[in-house]
This record gives C-alpha cells, sequence and structure tokens, in this order.
C-alpha cells in the first residue's frame, strides 16, 4: 500500500492545504483550516516558541499526514494524533488513528485507513522526538510504517501546541518490503 499516511512536509505544507479542502467535511477540512493557521502564525510572529516547559502531564491531540503517496503520487493521507506528555519525566505516548485517504487535486476524500500507530519519545527543552510505527491497511494491502517525529512546543495565545516534522519509510508487508520514503508534519494542541 504506497498510499498511506501522515500531514505535509514544512516545505509542502501550504500545498497541503488545498489537498484537504472538502472531502469528508470533518476532519480533513478541520486540520487544513488549523494547520494553515499554525503555519501563518508561527511565519507572522504570533505563535512563539515555549520558552518555560511546563511542568506536570498533558493530553494533547491534533493531526498527522503526508502528502504525494499513492502509486500516482495523487493521494494525501491525515489521521487524528493523541499524545499523552510527561513533561516531568521528559517522555511522550500516544497513537495516531483514523487515517483517510484524499484526493490531492479535489480534496476528496477516497477511502479510510485501518490500523493504528503506536508514538513514543522524550522531549529535551522545548523539542519533542519520537517514533511513531505500526501497521495500516487500505483493506487490501498491509504496509508496515516507520516515522520519526520531531517538534518543538509553542505558546498559541495561551494555548499549549507541539508542532513539526515526519519523516520515514511505508513498507509494503505483503511482499517483503517494498519502500516508500515518506515526509510529513504534525500538530497537537493540549486538551
Amino acid at each position: 500500500m504506497n498510499k498511506t499516511l501522515l500531514l505535509a512536509s514544512a516545505a509542502a505544507c501550504m500545498a497541503l492545504a488545498g489537498c484537504l479542502g472538502g472531502g469528508d467535511g470533518g476532519s480533513g477540512a478541520q486540520a487544513t483550516e488549523t494547520y494553515d493557521r499554525i503555519e501563518a502564525g508561527i511565519d507572522d510572529g504570533s505563535i512563539t516558541t515555549v520558552s518555560d516547559m511546563p511542568t506536570g502531564q498533558a493530553s494533547m491531540s491534533g493531526h498527522i499526514g503526508v502528502a504525494d503517496v499513492g502509486e500516482d503520487g495523487d493521494l494525501t493521507a491525515i489521521g487524528a494524533l493523541a499524545l499523552d506528555v510527561d513533561f516531568d519525566g521528559g517522555t511522550v505516548t500516544g497513537s495516531a488513528s483514523d487515517f483517510g485517504l484524499y484526493n490531492s487535486d479535489s480534496g476528496n476524500k477516497t477511502e479510510n485507513i485501518t490500523g493504528t500507530l503506536d508514538v513514543a519519545g522524550t522531549l529535551s527543552g522545548s523539542t519533542m522526538t519520537a517514533d511513531a510505527s505500526g501497521e495500516l491497511s487500505d483493506g487490501e494491502t498491509p504496509s508496515d510504517v516507520a516515522l520519526t517525529m520531531t517538534g518543538d512546543f509553542y505558546d498559541d495565545g495561551g494555548d499549549l501546541l507541539v508542532y513539526g516534522d515526519v519523516s520515514g519509510t511505508i513498507a509494503d508487508a505483503a511482499d517483503g518490503g517494498d519502500s516508500q520514503t515518506v515526509e510529513g508534519g504534525f500538530y497537537a494542541y493540549e486538551d
């Protein structure tokens, strides 16, 4: 399944916005609007890197995705991201699930992707590094997904945000590992 998952790379973030405009009327459009606003806020300085990291724990939710997937590179995939951050212990755990594929031209949702990626990582200063891995499927072909997430914590008008890049591989689990390198991005806000 060379048509799997995760939010466009930092350089392609604005292109992703056009890809997810309609589709299911839910998470794709919502993720696009939120991602556009975050990108603009970081660019104009209204969203700033957290200078003093919080203490305790926080549950965070958002989206993760990649563009230019599929046999023709004409699909965008996006899924829900849930993170549990332990600022005192310096760890992050969570999952990514509920993925959908969207046509990059029309923005229409073409199919659902089943499976879950497990997320586990660490914090250093205001930076988060985590691995997201697991098996996803379009109902026909399972894929082994191995990604690295690297991001920073931001203050968005008093709301805690983590935002960053994703890179890794998606390998066809059925035929011994025909692999595709992917790049993407993610964001999550404190619940």
